[in-house]
This record gives C-alpha cells, structure tokens and sequence, in this order.
C-alpha cells in the first residue's frame, strides 16, 4: 500500500457507518424502551471531523502546489472534487431512492392529486437531488440521509476559502472558537437533535456541519504535531491504546451517555482521529491493506443505502420485532450495497476497456 495510505481511517469510517445503520434500526423498530445505539446519530460527527481533516489536507497541498488560479476558482474546484468521489455511490443510491418513493409515496400522490400532483412533487425533488436540502429549501424528499453531505459540502464552500487565505489563524483561532461557540449554543438551547430545523437564517444540519468540519481543523493541527514527533515504541504503544479506548467509549457514549452526549464525544473524537490521522501509534500499521481499503469503499454504500432499503423494509413488515427488523434492514442494506459495487466496478472497467481501445 502506499505510504501515505492511512487503513485506520477508513476502518473507522465503516465502524461509525454501522452504528449509524444500528441506530437507523432503533429510531423503526426500537420502541419506547430504548433500543442499541440508540444515540448512535451522533456518529455522523465523525464523518464531519474526518472531512474537516482532509480539507486541511487538500489547503495545504494547494498551498505547496502554486497553481496561481484564483481562490474562487480553487474552492469551487475543491468542491467539485468532492462531488465526483461521491457521485457514483449517491445516483446508483438516489436511483433505489426513486423506486422506493413512487412505491411508497409516490402512487398515492398520483391517486389523490392526479398526474399533475405528481408531477410537481416530482420537480420539487431538485433541491434533494442537488444536494441542495441544508440551504432550508426542502422539497420533496426522496433520500432524506444525504443531509450530511448537503451540510458538509455548503458549509466547505465558507471554510475552505478562509483556510487557505488565513492558515494559521484559521487553525488556531477561528476553527476552534466556532466550534465551541456553537455547541456551547446547542447544549443551552436546541440540542443536537434533528438537522432540518431552522436556525432562523441557517439550517441545524450547517450549524452542526460548522462544529465538526472546524473540529477536523484542529485534528490536522494535532496530527500534524504529532507526526513531527520520534516516539519511543513504548510511548506508541500507549498511543495505539489511547485511541482504541477513546474510539470504544465514543461508541459505549452513543449507547448509555443520553442526548448530550455529543458534546463529550467530540472531544473524544478531537483526540482519537487525531492519533489515528498522525499515524503515530502502534496499531496504525495494521490497517494499511487492501480490506481496509475496501471496507472504505464500502462505508459511502452503507450510508447512502441503508435509507432506501430501511424504507422498504419498514413499508412491507411495519409490525415486525426490533431484531427481525433488524435482521431485514441489516441484510437488505448490504445486498444493495454489494449489488451497487459490483455494478459500478463493472461499469468503471467497461469505461477503462473502451479508453484503451481507442
């Protein structure tokens, strides 16, 4: 594997995907007597935090490259990066999306409100469809998960830019102040729960999008630090324990902590992705393989599908236990995640075959 490859950020990334399918199960099936993770929606802060790392990562090779395109220009390349990796996973996932809604949603549209009821619902998916739903333009929603990249994408647009004019400032002076300012909002007022809501000229999801990405700000800064360091084995050793232990009590927080306790996992998670990101412990070789890799791959699958396969399950058995429901959504959603990965590796070698022949 490559160097540079970090395995133990991708393995993470497919263990924080399953909680938050866990969770999904729960918030259908689980009752009012609670239910497995059943805070697990605060997992996808990492994703936040993570992605706030890798933009730093993508400023400061931008920074060494001197392209001399402007920084509108850059931030919008940026951006439009971020789309492509994503766009395979999220139109095969937005496709079952479709089939799901005019299934469930959808044909009694058509029954009630006739053909041209339909139509408009249909037309007002865009928002969705654009990932354009965190701007508080909600629509019809067909894929109601993809919230997290909407948040994500909208709110690296303000980011990005002043990182890259301002670093050093940005780093260690505006990332972690918005960070806490908003949180410090949150756990006095509305709470981290929900991401549609509000906030009066933003939606929750942005607000929550601003504390983790300005979090993995932070994380660049701290595994930065630390991969200047020579540590001794012994002192890697309680590293690589340290970062398992705080990755497990974010995960046990998600389960026993109650609705704060997102406040405190982010700490955990500042210090755990930070090691993990610096590569500086003695577990973070052996994640560098191809399984991790893989298992990267298959955490954007995960996500995106779980949405549909959860709505199709919950539509044909609404009455079923929590582990049978469980069991369903659980299989469902990794029969379309290993049916959309082989269809889109077959077509990216159909793609390969035909450049080659020309």
């Amino acid at each position: 594997m490559n160097k540079k490859y970090n395995g133990a950020l991708d393995f993470w990334k497919f263990v924080f995907c399953l909680v938050i399918l866990v969770f999904h199960v729960g918030e259908v099936y689980g009752g009012k007597h609670g239910y497995l993770l059943e805070w697990g929606r605060y997992a996808v802060e990492m994703f936040f935090i993570v992605s706030g790392y890798f933009m730093c990562v993508s400023a400061a090779k931008a920074e060494e490259r001197h392209t001399g395109i402007s920084l509108g220009k850059e931030t919008f390349g940026f951006a439009l990066h971020k789309i492509r990796r994503i766009l395979p996973a999220y139109l095969y996932c937005y496709a079952l999306g479709l089939c799901v809604w005019f299934v469930e949603v959808g044909r009694y549209v058509y029954l009630k409100e006739g053909i041209i009821g339909l139509f408009i619902a249909i037309v007002k998916m865009i928002p969705n469809f654009l990932l354009l739903s965190m701007s508080g333009v909600q629509g019809t929603q067909v894929v109601m998960i993809t919230w997290y990249i909407s948040a994500m994408l909208i709110a690296m647009l303000v980011i990005y830019p002043l990182l890259r004019k301002y670093k050093d400032t940005y780093t260690l002076i505006i990332a972690p102040v918005t960070a806490l300012l908003i949180s410090g909002y949150f756990y006095n007022t509305v709470g981290y729960n929900g991401f549609t809501k509000f906030e009066g000229v933003i939606t929750h999801g942005i607000l929550r999008a601003f504390v983790g990405l300005n979090i993995g700000c932070l994380v660049y800064m701290f595994a930065e630090y630390l991969k200047k360091k020579e540590f001794r084995p012994s002192v890697k050793r309680l590293l690589g324990i340290a970062e398992l232990l705080l990755y497990l009590l974010a995960i046990f927080m998600m389960h026993e902590g109650g609705k704060t306790c997102v406040f405190y996992n982010n700490i955990l998670l500042l210090f755990a992705i930070s090691i993990t990101a610096s590569k500086q412990s003695a577990i973070s070789g052996v994640f560098d393989n191809k399984v991790s890799k893989f298992l990267g791959e298959m955490s954007l699958f995960i996500y995106l599908c779980q949405s549909p396969a959860r709505a199709t399950v919950r539509y044909i058995f609404p009455d079923v236990s929590y582990w049978t429901g469980f069991a369903y959504i659980v299989g469902l959603t990794f029969v379309s995640v290993a049916f959309g990965m082989i269809l889109l590796h077959w077509i990216a070698r159909m793609n390969r075959q035909k450049t080659q022949l020309k």
